[in-house]
């Protein structure tokens, strides 16, 4: 899911979905939405493997994990911090996937 995610982001900028959540002028409607769509393709995959493994508070962790991924992914787009915009993909992904591993308590898998 990083993987992906930090690819696609690197190429493309913030997707909308992050856009909508982030802007204060998103509709309700849309703000809604956006925040549904997140849940079901990030969240709720995470919360089923999580469940299966016995893993405590599993949607608190994939919530959390999705955040801090979301907020890394909005930081390297927007250049925040010199290193973590010119670091090579893999070296932020391998990073990122051992502290989610952390967060979701899960071995880290690159």
């Amino acid at each position: 899911m990083a993987d992906v995610l930090v690819t696609r982001a690197d190429r493309r900028g913030p997707g909308p979905i992050l856009q909508a959540i982030l802007r204060s002028d998103t509709p309700a409607e849309i703000l809604d939405a956006a925040l549904d769509r997140l849940a079901r393709r990030l969240v709720d995959p995470l919360v089923a493997n999580m469940t299966a493994q016995g893993v405590d508070r599993p949607r608190l962790r994939a919530e959390v994990a999705v955040s801090a991924l979301q907020g890394f992914i909005l930081g390297r787009s927007l250049g925040w911090f010199d290193d973590i915009r010119s670091a090579p993909p893999d070296e932020v992904v391998a990073l990122i996937v051992d502290a989610l591993g952390a967060i979701i308590g899960d071995p880290p898998e690159r």
